[in-house]
């Protein structure tokens, strides 16, 4: 049970990644993760990988904004690829492809539109690091839902990264417009529909509730089947795979339910982790700083047509201190943190009933989920 939570300080969750830096740490985590100890050649590669990350976002903090995104990109890089060398099993992290796993597409027709065609900016994967990090990565959402004027941590479950198959792609717009950090500004500086959807989620009788603070949300498929609070109310059964993510944006009072906003799924309908946007949104700007420096620092200049300006510079500030706080989150599987998510989801999750190996199955969390659901006591 580890003191750093996701609330923690920025310092205070860059130890707690930090701690892969440790020889001795890695080699006894990885024979009680994998059953099995590490060659001394694995620990060395997680201790590096890690070491980097860290020290490319420590040179990017403090690096001018014309190279910054490129340097966090490749700490958000390097400590990707140390997750999927430790998750690997044996010495298959030595065959780790040396490359980025992601393509620009078609930037430079982008460009000869000017700073406008910034948020058209389009990637698709190829095999490399981002592939094997989408398919190694602990893809959960963690929130806070209401329920009866209290607050419980809740974990949901995101699927797998569709587009890892290589078969679609995503745009700086598509993935802008639905972060939890730049999202909510989206509509208004770039002049397209919104993505995130304010509104209301309550937990009743097994089923989450969307209460909309303004007007029901039309056209992405959800059925309102009842009048509940006034309104018609999107129900979604517990354990449906169509339960939309959400993210809790104003905790208000105790007696008042948490604010949400309800994120749209992606195009070809995969539904992104924080880490993973951050990931592909720091590849962009990185790529984007780095072979098409004019644009980049016209845009710093604030040039005419530059009007996507203030998202990227909140979406390079997101990537500099609140990537490593959703990369923590996969720490904290990894060392069978469960305090981290919570004490709700702790309180439970400690019981000796529950003999689950919650970090490799997606099963046992179902499980942990419907002993949370199933006792009162435990959802407060």
């Amino acid at each position: 049970m580890a003191w750093t939570t996701l609330e923690s300080a920025e310092r205070e969750i860059r130890n707690y990644v930090a701690r892969l830096e440790s020889f001795d740490f890695v080699s006894a985590l990885h024979e009680e993760y994998h059953g099995n100890p590490a060659t001394e050649g694995k620990v060395r590669q997680v201790n590096s990988a890690f070491s980097q990350g860290r020290m490319y976002f420590e040179s990017g903090s403090r690096a001018e904004m014309g190279v910054r995104p490129l340097l966090l990109y490749y700490g958000a890089m390097a400590l990707a690829a140390g997750l999927v060398v430790f998750k690997s099993k044996g010495e298959e992290a030595c065959n780790l492809r040396p490359s980025h796993g992601l393509k620009p597409d078609d930037w430079a027709k982008c460009m000869q539109r000017g700073l406008g065609g910034i948020l058209d900016l389009r990637v698709s994967v190829l095999p490399g690091t981002f592939q094997a990090f989408a398919r190694t990565v602990w893809h959960w959402h963690a929130v806070t839902v209401g329920i009866n004027g209290r607050t419980r941590p809740e974990l949901m479950d995101l699927g797998s990264v569709g587009m890892a198959d290589g078969k679609s792609g995503v745009t700086l717009g598509d993935l802008l417009s639905r972060s939890r950090y730049t999202g909510g500004g989206f509509g208004e500086v770039a002049g397209a529909p919104d993505r995130l959807h304010r509104g209301h989620i309550y937990l009743n009788g097994g089923d989450f509730l969307f209460r909309p603070s303004d007007e029901i949300i039309s056209g992405m498929g959800w059925e309102a089947i009842g009048e509940r609070f006034g309104v018609e109310v999107p129900r979604f059964p517990w354990g449906d795979p169509n339960v939309p993510v959400f993210h809790c944006i104003a905790q208000g009072r105790p007696d008042v339910m948490p604010e949400m906003c309800v994120v749209e799924p992606f195009p070809n309908g995969d539904r992104l982790s924080e880490l993973v946007k951050l990931y592909l949104v720091s590849y962009i700007l990185g790529m984007l700083a780095r072979y098409f420096p004019a644009q980049w620092m016209g845009l710093l200049r604030n040039e005419p047509g530059g009007g996507a300006q203030p998202l990227l510079a909140r979406a390079t500030e997101a990537i500099e201190t609140d990537f490593m706080r959703e990369f923590a989150q996969q720490i904290a599987v990894l060392t069978d943190d469960r305090q981290f998510f919570g004490n709700g989801f702790a309180a439970v999750s400690a019981r000796g009933a529950l003999q689950f190996a919650w970090r490799h199955s997606r099963d046992g969390l179902r499980d942990l989920r419907r002993h949370l659901d199933d006792d009162g006591r435990d959802r407060d």
